[in-house]
């Protein structure tokens, strides 16, 4: 049995729902309302399958309660009730399973039970035990772990950009209001905190339809990602990041997940300085990983390596410094030269600089 509840400022027309709603079996109301603050917290305590709202109501309208509604309890299904048809088109877009027309009519209402019953039914399809895999360097990607060639396509930007504003947390609870100002710095607060609980929404409804509806939690007035249900290059990068006893396989697989600057496809301004932070580790991680290939006499592995970070970045003086190093430790001088040249040359054309005092007394030393 469905449970549900109505809400109407007006104690006739709940007394009507009621009436209405004795006539299907498979519904059983369990509250009434005209107040929006009584639902919201009925809403938070209790378990709501269906809520059945009049639009036009003072203080809230319909169409922001189903807003809120949803931020405590991503699974909740909105039905509209309105003497005014002019309001379909917003209901829908609020991701409503519908919307009826008073006075109330038995046969609507079963058809909208009907549809309930049919979304629940593909909901329990799609509820998924599988992690949810998140790419943050490089291209910004999310994708269902049996369906990595198929990424999730987020309803607007900014619903994307609060997903990756929360994975970006790694798990810790961030207040509304850190997240509100950080994705509309520049907004008034009452038009911010209104695109706050629509891009929830929407970001929760993306991730209901994917099936990690249980992935966003809410505490309070703060908010969090259950990064246990993550498959995350950033939360697997990490915890290399600082230890100093780390194998060479570990540094081998802390250097595959970085594919690229963090978020680097995205003009996040939050993102920065982890984006500035996380660069510099990268590369430490490769200065260590070609020391290794040097000690056990791998020197071709680790050019490879010192290579590979500079594509990452191609003015990273401690990377040419090793490189060079390493080709002079090995007697071969005619590819330092060649290195150190390109690089002096790349650095004059495009940025009219010279290299450091230090590279260029490593130069003379190979020159000699």
């Amino acid at each position: 049995m469905f449970k549900i509840i109505g809400v109407d400022d007006e104690k006739i027309a709940l007394d009507r729902f009621e009436r209405i709603m004795k006539e299907d079996a498979r519904v059983s109301v369990i509250g009434t309302f005209t107040r929006v603050s009584d639902a919201l917290e009925f809403v938070r305590r209790n378990p709501v399958d269906i809520a059945f709202l009049d639009i036009e109501m003072p203080g809230m309208s319909g169409l922001e309660l189903a807003e809120r509604l949803a931020e405590e309890n991503p699974y909740i299904e909105i039905v509209f009730i309105t003497a005014y048809d002019k309001y379909a088109l917003k209901a829908f877009q609020t991701h409503a399973i519908g919307y009826l027309l008073k006075p109330l009519d038995i046969d609507e209402v079963r058809e909208q039970i009907d549809n309930f019953a049919r979304k629940l039914g593909c909901r329990r399809e799609t509820i998924s035990s599988e992690y949810l895999t998140v790419k943050c360097f490089g291209q910004f990607l999310c994708c269902a772990d049996k369906n990595a060639a198929d990424p999730i396509r987020w309803r607007t930007a900014k619903a994307e950009e609060l997903f990756a504003l929360l994975v970006h947390y790694q798990g810790k609870a961030i207040s509304k209001e850190i997240l509100i100002d950080a994705l509309w710095p520049e907004a008034e607060p009452e038009k911010a905190a209104n695109n706050f609980r629509v891009t929830c929404t929407y970001l929760r409804n993306t991730l209901t339809d994917k099936g990690f509806a249980n992935i966003l939690l809410r505490d309070r007035d703060s908010y969090l990602l259950d990064t246990s249900r993550l498959r995350c290059d950033l939360l697997l990068f990490l915890p290399t990041t600082g230890a100093a006893s780390l194998e060479l396989s570990a540094l081998e697989k802390a250097s595959a997940l970085y594919a690229g600057g963090y978020f680097e496809n995205k003009p996040y301004e939050w993102a920065a300085n982890m984006r500035v932070w996380l660069e510099r580790e990268y590369k430490k991680i490769q200065y260590r990983i070609a020391d290794e290939y040097q000690s056990i006499g791998e020197n071709k592995r680790a050019y490879a390596v010192l290579e590979k970070a500079l594509e990452h970045d191609p003015y990273d003086e401690e990377a040419y410094e090793k490189l060079l190093s390493l080709k002079l430790r090995s007697g071969d001088s005619v590819s330092a030269v060649k290195i150190y040249l390109e690089y002096e040359q790349k650095l004059l054309k495009e940025m009219e600089l010279s290299p450091s005092d230090k590279l260029k007394e490593l130069m003379a030393a190979i020159m000699q």
